[in-house]
């Protein structure tokens, strides 16, 4: 029997991954910061130039940087070599790096256009050398050997004039250019979009700002990075709403939300979760955590340990602190660690000093369409995203922040002003915190580290310096060590309580003087006694004005439905009564023919025998078939005019 010749396996055709890549889920704004991953890092400026058609239609994109080594490894053949699909290098492994896959820059430019090129100044030796590097898409899937489409259409050195005819900023680093768009990134740079919901539209210029404002937030805060734009090598120009022209100034500023966890009394308010992973060969094997509560709370058990377990709860899962200290000690080199910090920026119930501090968080600069709407600065808190989620969590590793993501959905508008900031370095906790080769998030991904953020965040729910912070009273300071173990007990606890108090309120009835069960109507006008020490502070001529706004109510009392009424315990007073403040005087009760006289209020107002004489008069009228209701209400002005007499 002859042997069969073996098959070769080889590799697919560009044209494959071409596709594959182009449904993937990138946009106009993820192919960006992939662009710019490569060498974020590495460099100190960034310029990037949009250019447009006469439309205002993107057709092409130029990312200059100033790194001095430019694209190292691009003498190098194979998956050394940085244009290689399937690049790999020291630096993927590396946590101070951006890059992890080494794919993500060429996907981005598969994403965004057609032709991809790279002009780069790269040091050989003790000179440097000028390289131009350029791969048309289109052509590169029209060859014949699934090998041969994998390489560039053009790779050659150049020369230093070309390269500085194209790199136009600075005598270092590379310039990265995106030409022929696809329909995913040829977009009209003053359309609106609102994308991922983030606070109202903003133009595609603007959300490109902002995006990338939120992805680089924590190293342009600390000045690491500079990161310009331009439209045309030009400052963009752009019409507001109010058909103004406007120049934009190009910069690119963190998100203002960074200032929520440096914030004075933000902090005071934090509850930071310390979060560390044993990994076992590239899987999570355990999970300890300490706790800090809230500086704002009472003194006592600062600090709580824990160890997860698969029904992972506060009361039953504590450790001591030399058992966590010794765990960590022995598995040091196998600990990947995490911070979760949580706070909110509610200003209800806080104090005048504490709102001033919050307010200091609201951006200085207003976007100029926003300005130009409001005419001046928003109110408290309004400057922050708070429609971009529920209960949001910024995702950052090394000072690059991935995502937003809302790992638990909450239906209490109280949880739109609680932020968290998921920090952590380790490049191996990616894929446990659902983060995809795009770097977008999946919220729903299967891991213990996920089930323990969300735990921690429905626990948060019940602190009053987070979800019930606003229905707290300020000076109440808890400590909320009893966590409760779920949150459908605790809702459940709730509900009971709620339905008990319900019920009492519905079992008692209002009654009369003669402990007769009424029903009280619907009143519209309501006389306020705001009385002082004397009751001649009430003039006569508001009484009296006061009473002829109810001489011809449109319609007869409501009796409200399906309602009973509140029991009021009547006293019969012995002696004349003290007056209190805010004793409201319900005069239209006293005027209509089935309303209920309240001996509480007659009574603050002119002791026993006038409240007999007034009760008296009512019911006399009520009685008499000739009964006139103006005629009523002329006396019964008489009577309220002798009793402030």
């Amino acid at each position: 029997m002859s042997e069969k010749q073996r098959p070769r396996v080889g590799i697919s055709h560009i044209k494959g991954i071409i596709k594959q890549t182009r449904a993937s889920g990138y946009n106009i704004f993820s192919g960006l910061k992939d662009l710019i991953d490569n060498v974020v890092c590495k460099c100190k400026n960034i310029h990037i130039d949009l250019r447009t058609d006469s439309n205002n239609k993107l057709t092409s994109i130029y990312i200059h940087d100033d790194y001095c080594n430019g694209f190292e490894n691009v003498n190098n053949s194979g998956s050394d070599n940085p244009f290689n699909l399937a690049h790999m290098r020291d630096g993927h492994s590396d946590d101070g790096e951006t890059s992890e896959f080494g794919t993500g820059m060429k996907k981005a430019a598969i994403s965004c256009g057609n032709v991809f090129e790279v002009i780069t100044k790269v040091k050989n030796g003790p000179n440097y050398e000028y390289w131009q590097i350029k791969m048309d898409f289109n052509n590169m899937a029209q060859e014949t050997n699934p090998e041969d489409s994998y390489e560039p259409t053009i790779y050659c050195i150049t020369s230093e004039s070309y390269y500085k005819q194209v790199h136009t900023y600075g005598d270092y680093g590379s310039t990265v250019i995106i030409s022929d768009l696809t329909d995913l990134a040829k977009v009209k740079l003053n359309d609106k979009i609102d994308y991922n919901g983030v606070g109202e539209p903003k133009s595609y210029y603007k959300t490109i700002k902002y995006q990338l404002g939120i992805a680089y937030s924590d190293m342009l805060m600390d000045n690491k990075i500079k990161i310009n734009i331009t439209v045309n090598n030009k400052k963009y120009e752009y019409i507001d709403m109010n058909d103004n022209k406007k120049i934009d100034n190009g910069i690119i500023t963190y998100h203002c939300d960074f200032d929520i966890f440096n914030n004075s009394i933000a902090k005071k308010r934090m509850i930071t979760h310390y979060i560390y992973c044993e990994l076992i060969d590239n899987e999570i094997n355990n999970i300890l955590v300490k706790r800090e509560k809230p500086k704002n709370e009472k003194p006592g058990n600062e600090i709580t340990y824990y160890k997860y377990s698969n029904d992972f709860g506060y009361n039953k899962n504590k450790i001591k602190d030399h058992d966590f200290d010794e765990f960590i000690k022995i598995n040091k080199d196998n600990i990947c660690e995490l911070i979760l910090l949580s706070t909110s920026i509610a200003v209800k119930n806080t104090s005048e000093k504490d709102v001033k501090e919050l307010n200091k968080l609201l951006p200085t600069e207003l976007d100029d369409e926003r300005r130009d709407k409001n005419k001046q600065p928003p109110k408290e808190m309004s400057g922050y995203d708070i429609s971009n989620g529920y209960n949001k969590t910024f995702i950052c590793r090394d000072n690059r922040c991935y995502d937003i993501a809302s790992y638990i959905i909450s239906r209490d508008g109280y949880q739109n002003h609680v932020f968290n900031k998921l920090i952590y370095k380790s490049k191996k906790l990616n894929k446990f915190l659902g983060i995809t080769f795009n770097k977008n998030i999946n919220v729903n991904y299967d891991s213990k580290l996920l089930e323990l953020i969300k735990y921690i965040q429905r626990q948060n729910k019940n602190n009053p310096n987070l979800g019930q912070y606003s229905r707290e009273t300020k000076d109440k300071n808890c400590n909320t060590e009893s966590d409760t173990e779920s949150d459908t007990a605790s809702t459940d606890a709730l509900k009971i309580q709620s339905k008990k108090e319900i019920k009492k309120k519905h079992n008692e009835p209002i009654v009369d003087v003669k402990n007769n069960p009424i029903i009280k109507p619907k009143t519209e006008p309501i006389i306020e006694l705001n009385t002082e020490p004397t009751i001649e502070a009430i003039t006569k001529q508001k009484i009296e004005s006061n009473v002829e706004q109810i001489v011809k109510p449109k319609t007869e009392p409501k009796i409200v439905p399906k309602v009973e009424p509140k029991i009021e315990p009547i006293v019969k007073p012995t002696t004349e009564p003290k007056i209190e403040p805010k004793a409201k005087l319900k005069v239209e009760q006293l005027c209509e023919e089935k309303a209920p006289i309240e001996p509480s209020i007659i009574t603050l107002v002119s002791g026993k025998n006038l409240y007999n004489q007034l009760t008296n008069r009512i019911i006399e009228f009520k009685n008499n078939n000739t009964y006139n209701k103006n005629e009523a209400l002329d006396k019964l002005k008489d009577i309220i005019n002798d009793i402030f007499e």
